[in-house]
């Protein structure tokens, strides 16, 4: 949803160069963001859950941040660009974990393992809801 309405939103606050480019940056964020989890992940012996979690429990801090300096109008350029920056991290990472990881452990389960059309029906089902 921000990748669409994000530059649009910014746009009543900043030149439309600027809200762009701080959007982009939203996208940019989120490249990153599924090396971190995994590797943090690793870190925690792979438990992608409480990595997860604890990602999205961070997003929630920095939407709450966001909220707030919005509502007020006096919103800085490059704190935001730091903020979203972030917030690409952390949306990203578990999205990216969640699509890939998830599946390919779904795809060892007895019940799916050796269909190819169930494979495709599992990965289909967890990319796209995503």
């Amino acid at each position: 949803v921000l990748f669409f309405w994000l530059p649009y939103f910014l746009g009543k606050t900043f030149e439309p160069v600027t809200a762009n480019l701080i959007a982009a940056l939203y996208s940019v964020g989120m490249m990153p963001g599924g090396i971190i989890v995994g590797y943090v992940s690793d870190l925690f012996g792979g438990r992608r859950a409480v990595v997860i979690g604890t990602f999205m429990g961070l997003l929630l801090v920095f939407l709450g941040v966001f909220a707030k300096f919005s509502e007020s109008g006096n919103m800085n350029p490059v704190a935001l660009l730091f903020m979203l920056g972030c917030m690409g991290i952390l949306v990203g990472g578990p999205n990216n974990i969640i699509t890939s990881a998830v599946a390919a452990d779904l795809a060892s389960h007895p019940s799916v393992r050796g269909s190819n059309k169930s494979l495709g029906t599992v990965t289909g089902l967890i990319n796209g809801c995503g």
